[in-house]
């Protein structure tokens, strides 16, 4: 719930990936599935429920989730949005 995850924001997340399966495979091959689901369902969340400041999970916060820092976050951020 503190991040925003839905049913919603799996299937997106599902639909990110199925994208990449078909025009980007190499990326699959290069990042973990762990990362792969943080940062799917990050971008997918990102995409449906921010609306403005109230209502953000900032990348600190998922990188929290995920035991992630937020440096690394943001590279797979960046990196899954110019895969897809």
């Amino acid at each position: 719930r503190e991040a925003c995850i839905s049913p919603c924001s799996m299937m997106l997340a599902l639909v990110y990936i199925e994208r990449l399966r078909h025009r980007n495979p190499e990326y699959l091959q290069q990042i973990s599935s762990s990362d792969l689901f943080l940062i799917s369902m990050m971008v997918a969340s990102k995409y449906l429920y921010d609306e403005g400041e109230e209502e953000e999970v900032f990348n600190d916060e998922w990188g929290a989730a995920g035991k992630v820092d937020v440096q690394t976050v943001n590279t797979l951020e960046m990196n899954f949005l110019s895969a897809v």
